[in-house]
Order: C-alpha cells, then structure tokens, then sequence
C-alpha cells in the first residue's frame, strides 16, 4: 500500500502519517501545494490527541488515507514492533548491546516518544459492547446489578490462569502477574474518578460511602467496567510516562487481554440491569451522558 500520493488530502480531513515505523492518526491543518522546489504537496499535520507543539510540515508521501486499510496497516506496525521487542529480550548481549546503541541514535533524531493510542485498540464487537451498555445505562435510566457474577479479579485471575499455562517461561510468569496486579490496582484507583457514568454514581457511593466495611471494587464491577478501563488506558499511561520499554509490554499484555474479552463475551457480558433507584445531585448534568472524570 502506497502513501497519500494516492489521494489529495485538504483542510479538515483526517488522515494516518507514518513516522518512525509507527502510524499515527493526524488532522490536516493546512495545505502547500507543490512548487517547483517541491513535486509534492505538502500538509501541515495535527497529531490526535497530542499538544499542538507537535504539529508539523509532512511530505503527501507519508500520509494514509484515513480507511479500513491504512487502520489494519497501522495495527500490523504496532504488532511488528511489539514483536521486535520480544525478540531483542532474546538475543545474545552483544547484539542487544548494539541495538540498543542504534536505537538510541535513532530516538536522538525524533522528538516525540511512541504514541500510545496507536499501540492501544478496541476490536469493533467490544466497542459495540460499550455503545449498547452506554445507551442502557444513560438513554434508558439502568443501572448494572452489582457485584457481577464475574467481577474485575476474577476475570483477570482467569485470563493470568490460561496464559500461564500456555508459558514455560518465569520470566513471561513474573510479567503476566505483574499486569494483572498493576490493572486490579489502577481500576480500584480510577474507578470513582472516571470509569462511571453520572447516573451510576448514587449506586457507587451506597456500595463504597454507606457501607461500614466496603470492599474493593474489582470485587463488585465486571466486564463492562474494565473495559471502560482499556478505553482511558492509553491516556493514562502517558500521563503517567510510562517508558517505551513499559509501553509495549502493556500493550501486548492488553491486546491479549481485549482479544480474551472478546472470545468469552458471552460469559463475562450477561449483565443484569435495574432501574435506577437513587435520585441524586451527582446523578444530573449538561453533559450527562459522559464518564464522570473529577
């Protein structure tokens, strides 16, 4: 598949560019057209979901139509550099150390680190999952009834479970119980601070404020919540900047993670819902179909 010379790109279309063997989704923000220093147009370029100092001048060559395709071309890019990563953990030290040193020319030339939307994607029945529950719970007025039958841990417990015997390595071991408690710890953590939608807030605040002993919330929520955590994760992580190294673990990890959500939909998304019972202050808003975030 063939850049943006493909296809003329104007003000406002949206588009992927590629960049340092990564594709990121970009806006266009202004044209050039070709003069006789330069055959090609020229597209000032607005990176999704990144400050404005990191706009800048790209070649047509390098940008993607924004389609099915150019989003798949950007997934392999992701996968294959996942996998490159893997691969380096298993080559001799002297090689690594050669990598390393290559590498480390390399991140002299770019100014920006790996963009962690482009490494993070929701499979399209799962997104559907989030749009059906999104319209239950805000359109309809329904809340889920807790505690699921399959909680947050207990998911998480099942899929550490497969995974391990699917490695004879202990080194695979210590990262897959790694993840699992770094994820059973950020959802307690993001939970009551953006992981619910207004009017679920009163269910919350009588399980966790109105209780004398109340437990943690990845013993309560389910599949729909944490799913709800895979969608802020690439935000937090870079929030929170995570190195590269890191980056990738975690997205290898939550690729497999959403893909096992995926094939087991059927038991872990078989929520119960009930009409909400609390009226609350919290529960109202101009914006009352978005996640809380306080």
């Amino acid at each position: 598949m063939e850049g943006g010379d493909q296809k003329i790109f104007t003000t406002g279309d949206k588009a992927y560019v590629k960049k340092n063997s990564l594709m990121y989704e970009v806006v266009i923000q202004q044209v050039a057209e070709p003069t006789t220093e330069s055959t090609t147009a020229r597209y000032l370029v607005h990176y999704v979901s990144w400050n404005e100092s990191f706009d800048e001048w790209v070649e047509g060559v390098d940008l993607y139509p924004f389609n099915a395709e150019s989003q798949q071309l950007m997934n392999d890019l992701r996968q294959q550099a996942i996998t490159e990563r893997d691969t380096e953990n298993s080559v001799p030290e002297q090689e690594n150390h050669l990598r390393r040193k290559r590498s480390s020319k390399e991140t002299e030339k770019r100014d920006e680190p790996l963009d962690a939307y482009s490494l993070f994607n929701i499979p399209g029945s799962l997104k559907r999952q989030l749009m059906d529950e999104w319209e239950t719970v805000t359109r309809e007025r329904m809340t889920l009834t807790l505690p699921r039958e399959y909680t947050v841990r207990r998911i998480l417990e099942i899929w550490a479970t497969t995974k391990l015997k699917q490695t004879d390595s202990s080194k695979d071991d210590s990262t897959i119980q790694e993840f699992v408690n770094g994820m059973i710890e950020l959802f307690n953590i993001s939970l009551g601070k953006m992981l619910l939608y207004r009017y679920e807030r009163p269910q919350h605040n009588h399980i966790f404020y109105e209780s004398e002993s109340p437990p943690e919330p990845v013993d309560v929520y389910g599949a729909e919540h944490l799913l709800r955590l895979f969608v802020k994760l690439p935000g937090l992580v870079r929030q929170l900047q995570v190195p590269e190294a890191a980056l990738l673990n975690i997205a290898q990890k939550s690729y497999e993670m959403l893909r096992f959500l995926q094939k087991n939909s059927r038991k872990f998304f078989c929520p119960q819902y009930e009409p909400l019972k609390v009226q609350d202050g919290s529960a109202q808003g101009e914006n009352e179909d978005d996640m809380d975030e306080e």
